[in-house]
């Protein structure tokens, strides 16, 4: 009786005390995910960002996308951005183009980290643009991957906020790691 008594309290506690991602509205779960992906860079000369389409200027938008959006492609628009020494990258998708996601422990290169991949239906537009000092380069965009550092908790935080973000705009996004 005793047992049962503390595992209640337990879980009551981190009922109460946990984060809560599926409660948030449409532009809280999008400030929690740029905040988590800009605060857990993968290194530390590594600067990590996510643009919406309503915290992005509309020429800038236009300028990642490659193309004149419409105000219904803004309302989907999901930049993730990169920048490594002199090298940048924005990489930008349609929300409504994710079909699944999965976070992949990344232990090759000179950067230890979880990749968030987002896998693409390949229905919407969507975008890789490289720039360098002398060279711009665009290209297309097969799946979206966001690094972030070597802490497997906060890419589950992102991944479940982002499966949540589909669900307020009507999405279903597959969790790629319960397939497994």
């Amino acid at each position: 009786m005793k047992r049962l008594k503390t595992i209640l309290i337990v879980s009551l506690t981190l009922i109460i005390f946990s984060p809560k991602i599926s409660g948030q509205t449409l532009n809280e779960t999008k400030d929690f995910i740029s905040e988590k992906v800009k605060a857990n860079p993968p290194a530390s000369r590594y600067r990590n960002y996510i643009f919406w389409g309503n915290n992005i200027k509309e020429h800038v938008a236009n300028k990642v996308a490659q193309k004149s959006l419409t105000k219904n492609e803004l309302k989907y628009l999901f930049i993730y951005t990169y920048e490594v020494m002199v090298m940048r990258v924005d990489q930008y998708i349609d929300i409504r183009d994710i079909k699944k996601i999965s976070t992949i422990r990344n232990t090759k290169g000179n950067y230890k980290s979880y990749v968030i991949k987002l896998y693409l239906h390949h229905n919407y537009s969507n975008n890789k643009r490289t720039i360098l000092p002398d060279e711009e380069k665009n290209e297309y965009l097969n799946n979206l991957k966001i690094s972030v550092a070597q802490d497997k908790e906060i890419a589950t935080k992102i991944k479940k906020a982002i499966i949540h973000l589909g669900k307020l705009h009507g999405i279903s996004i597959t969790d790629g790691d319960d397939l497994f």
